[in-house]
């Protein structure tokens, strides 16, 4: 299969087993011609299959939303029945994360080798979307926006915002992922902001518009509150072990 032939979602002599299944496969088949087809895995019982496809058409309505289409397809052949269902997600690790939580093995969401997408620029990006794709329910997804270049100076990128869950994070629970692509090299960064409160995040994000050069302020290593200082006898002899930084 090339990146641009249709999906075979394998359902032949196969009836959904709810009247959506067979509305959200309609969709998904009228949707065909406008995909980039980046993930697909088949069990080798055939009893689910799933892929990650870039979606050219889903801007078209609405400026800003998500791209990157998360599919999954299960069978019954028993009953002789399917499901299907669905996701858009703002960048392929969210898309990825989508599939690993219905049971997808997370080395069978790689992107295929044919696929037309840029390649990550740096180790940094690496590392935030392997956490990204590997997350589970760490992360809620609170928006997102793609946005498409307007000038020849300008370029894509993306900004999702989420609430981190874990108790690491509850001093700056607000993230912000940046995802930036350099056409002219075919390579992309992903980048971390961490903030406190969501309005913190959102007067970012309104300054980023207008200075696209703006820094995201990187997370603050975690730590426990420090203990209440112990009051000393008149006299004493003060400790000569060096006091221990935070621990993270």
């Amino acid at each position: 299969m090339t990146d641009q032939q249709a999906i075979d979602f394998r359902i032949d002599d196969l009836r959904p087993a709810e009247r959506e299944m067979l509305e959200n496969l309609n969709l998904l088949d009228l949707s065909q011609d406008s995909f980039h087809l980046l993930v697909e895995h088949h069990t080798p019982d055939q009893r689910h299959s799933y892929w990650i496809v870039y979606d050219r058409a889903a801007g078209y309505g609405h400026p800003g939303d998500a791209r990157y289409l998360a599919i999954h397809i299960s069978r019954d052949a028993h009953r002789r029945l399917f499901r299907c269902g669905y996701s858009y997600e703002p960048t392929v690790p969210f898309a990825q994360r989508w599939l690993i939580e219905r049971g997808c093995p997370a080395a069978h969401t790689a992107l295929r080798q044919a696929s037309p997408s840029p390649s990550p620029a740096d180790a940094t990006t690496r590392t935030l979307e392997e956490r990204l794709r590997l997350s589970g329910s760490r992360y809620q997804l609170l928006g997102s926006y793609f946005h498409e270049p307007i000038g020849p100076k300008d370029s894509i990128s993306v900004r999702v915002l989420v609430y981190d869950q874990h108790p690491d994070s509850a001093h700056q629970p607000y993230r912000i992922f940046l995802e930036t692509v350099d056409m002219a090299s075919d390579s992309y960064q992903v980048r971390e902001g961490a903030f406190a409160t969501i309005a913190d995040s959102t007067t970012w994000l309104t300054s980023w518009f207008d200075n696209p050069a703006l820094p995201l302020p990187p997370p603050a290593p975690y730590g426990p509150p420090n203990p209440a200082p112990v009051t000393r006898p008149m006299g004493a002899t003060p400790p000569t072990t060096p006091p221990r930084g935070h621990r993270r």
